[in-house]
Parts: C-alpha cells; sequence; structure tokens
C-alpha cells in the first residue's frame, strides 16, 4: 500500500501552476491513500481524484474558514470520523476513515494540529488518539501535519517515550526506521533554507520535519514490510515546488500475513 501525506499550502500565490505539479507527481507516484491538508475546497479534491485515478474521497471543511481535510484512495472507505463536533477544535483538525486492503482493516487519520500553540496540538491529539483506540481495526496509521519537532512532546507521546492524560501511544515513525535501516539521513519537511516559497520570506524559524506518517505497534500481530519512504515536490519546475511542505511517501507490503 502506497500511502502519502502532504500539506498543498493553501495560498494564492501560483496555485493553479502548483496544482499541476502536484496532479503529474501524484499520478507517476501511483499511490494508493493520499492525505492532504490546506485543501482550498472541494474542487481541488474533485480534480486530483480524477487526475490521479483515485474512486473515493472523504472531504470536510472547517466550520470557521473555507479550507479543509481530505482522504483520497482507491479503495472504498467506511466508518468515516471527524473532530469537527468537539466542543473545542483547538485549530486542529482530523479525518479518520477505515480502508479493506488485502482483507486487512486499516484505519487511517489524516492530521493537522494547530502551528501556534503545543497546548492545542495535545488537546486534540488525545482526541484523535481516544477514537483510535476505541475503534476495531487490524492496523492504524497516522500521517499529516503536526507542526511540530520530533523533539516534541506530541512526538514522544505517540512513539511511546513520554504519556498525556495519563495515556501514551505506541507508533513507528516510518520515516525514521526507514532511514535507520538504509543508512540514511533524515530530511525536514518543511524546509526554510531552499524551498522557494520562502525566498522572499525572511524568517528565523528552523527546518524541520513537520510531517509524518506513523504506524501504530502491530505487536503481537506480525509488522508491514516498509518498502520504500522518500519526500515528494523537492526539486523545483521553473522556480516552483507544489507547496510550502515536501510530500511524504511510504510503500507498506502486507502480502504474506495471515489474520490471527
Amino acid at each position: 500500500m502506497r500511502l502519502c501525506t502532504y500539506n498543498i499550502w493553501n495560498h494564492n500565490k501560483n496555485f493553479d501552476q502548483r496544482m499541476d505539479l502536484l496532479e503529474d507527481i501524484l499520478v507517476d507516484k501511483d499511490i494508493d491513500v493520499l492525505v492532504l491538508q490546506e485543501v482550498r475546497d472541494e474542487g481541488v479534491v474533485n480534480r486530483l481524484k480524477e487526475r490521479a485515478g483515485f474512486s473515493y474521497s472523504f472531504w470536510k471543511k472547517y466550520e470557521d474558514c473555507q479550507e479543509g481535510l481530505a482522504i483520497l484512495s482507491r479503495y472504498e472507505m467506511t466508518d468515516l470520523w471527524d473532530n469537527w463536533d468537539q466542543a473545542v477544535l483547538y485549530n486542529s483538525g482530523a479525518l479518520v476513515a477505515k480502508i479493506d486492503y488485502k482483507g486487512f482493516d486499516i484505519l487511517i487519520g489524516d492530521i493537522h494540529l494547530d502551528y501556534k500553540y503545543a497546548h492545542h496540538r495535545e488537546e486534540a491529539l488525545l482526541t484523535v488518539h481516544k477514537h483510535l483506540a476505541a475503534s476495531q481495526a487490524d492496523y492504524r496509521i497516522l500521517a499529516g501535519d503536526f507542526n511540530a519537532y520530533p523533539e516534541s512532546q506530541i512526538y514522544r507521546y505517540l512513539t511511546g517515550q513520554a504519556s498525556m492524560a495519563g495515556t501514551s501511544g505506541r507508533f513507528i515513525d516510518l520515516a525514521k526506521s526507514y532511514c535507520f535501516y538504509k543508512n540514511q539521513a533524515l530530511e525536514v519537511t518543511l524546509d526554510f533554507l531552499n524551498n522557494p516559497r520562502w525566498l522572499d520570506t525572511p524568517t528565523l524559524e528552523i527546518p524541520g520535519r513537520f510531517d509524518w506518517i506513523l504506524l501504530e505497534d502491530p505487536y503481537p500481530s506480525p509488522s508491514p514490510r516498509l518498502v520504500d519512504y522518500q519526500l515528494l515536490g523537492k526539486t523545483p519546475v521553473q522556480g516552483i515546488t507544489p507547496s510550502d511542505h515536501y510530500g511524504v511517501l511510504v510503500d507498506l507490503d502486507f502480502g504474506g500475513l495471515n489474520h490471527d
């Protein structure tokens, strides 16, 4: 299963050209499940869905603005959930959908957390984690723009190195795992130095790896094989990249795995 997360930057600057570049990447990579953040409107969802050959989509607009989140899939999605009905969203959105992939029920979470305040990110993530834990599935995946560095409390929480509100996660950072076994350096996904979006925008921010794909440790069930990991949209075309973020792609092989 080839899974990608991409914050596609809802901004007017070179928007049509950037969406053209994004379409080209999606077609080339033949992605099975795509989770998107900063989706301008449903028209963008339908455009990408048609061009890249996705059969299903789950789109939800935020209540306080036009943009929203979307999950696009080649496989039917059920058990659709969002956190819009929470009393306070903390400027943090989440969609969750279940897909049947090769006989396995896989929960996919699309995350976009608040860029300003850590306590907002933490509060929202607790709600998402609670929903995932209460849902029946063979595998659980969280993907998106977490707006946090890997040194953050939410990363430590999700990967089981810290607790919040008496709970903790046990997710595996697939990029980190892949790069360790391949002896590769981890790359940033929000690149203030090299991404053309920032060339005319002075900033003191430090580039970081804010976009993650995390697989909940399935033990004692077997783990899928991590075939590939790569960043998408790094190379400018005529001075433009699809977004101010880079996309993250992983390829998971569930072949040969058996149900309990």
